[in-house]
């Protein structure tokens, strides 16, 4: 089955310490609840400080409809959502990507794992060509630096866009892959053939870190 990426993110206008209390506790009651390995994410660079994301691997919107039947009606969960709602500035937002290289057997990646998310629209009239590069590139990066590139095509949102999503164990480690992807004369190269399959300006990055 191909493996998909459901993510609910939030902004928080609060400390970590006010914070991880209450976000922490939604987590683990999910986790129980749905018998998901649901993962938090938080943003460190391209985003919002504050901006948090829950992530799971599911099998499809089916899943996804299964998860949320099971917190339906949940008084603790409704009650722990109060208290991160008066917190946040803005409602969350859910995304829905279908992995072309993922595996749908893959675990997530363990605590402390900084992720390098990168998006980009596809052109009107490109979109074979922008598929067929964008599983290029992840599979020239995974060859070049070993670390496991994901290439998504997001399912809702921005028609035509699709999300990169590499990464390391660590901050350190993520360091490592970016010197090493910028010496790739290959690398180089391969960016210079996305000419024209891209909406021009529409490329995005941004860096999270597993919190738990």
């Amino acid at each position: 089955m191909v493996m998909h990426l459901y993510g609910r993110s939030i902004h928080l206008n609060a400390s970590p310490a006010e914070a991880m209390g209450p976000v922490g506790a939604v987590l683990a009651h999910v986790r129980s609840k749905t018998g998901k390995d649901v993962s938090l994410w938080s943003a460190v660079f391209g985003a919002p400080l504050g901006t948090l994301t829950f992530s799971a691997r599911v099998d499809g919107l089916s899943d996804v409809a299964s998860m949320s039947a099971a917190l339906q009606g949940d008084a603790t969960f409704d009650g722990l959502v109060d208290m991160v709602r008066a917190m946040a500035t803005r409602s969350p937002e859910d995304t829905l990507r279908e992995a072309l290289n993922g595996d749908e057997s893959a675990t997530s990646p363990p605590v402390g794992s900084v992720a390098t998310v990168t998006t980009s629209v596809i052109a009107a009239g490109m979109y074979a060509e922008a598929i067929t590069w964008g599983l290029d590139v992840a599979a020239h990066v995974e060859t070049a630096t070993g670390t496991r590139v994901i290439f998504l095509v997001d399912m809702f949102g921005t028609f035509g866009q699709v999300t990169w999503i590499a990464t390391a164990p660590d901050a350190a480690a993520a360091d490592a892959v970016n010197a090493k992807i910028n010496a790739d004369a290959g690398y180089m190269t391969k960016l210079g053939g996305s000419k024209g399959l891209f909406v021009e300006g529409s490329a995005h990055r941004m860096m999270s870190t597993r919190i738990a």
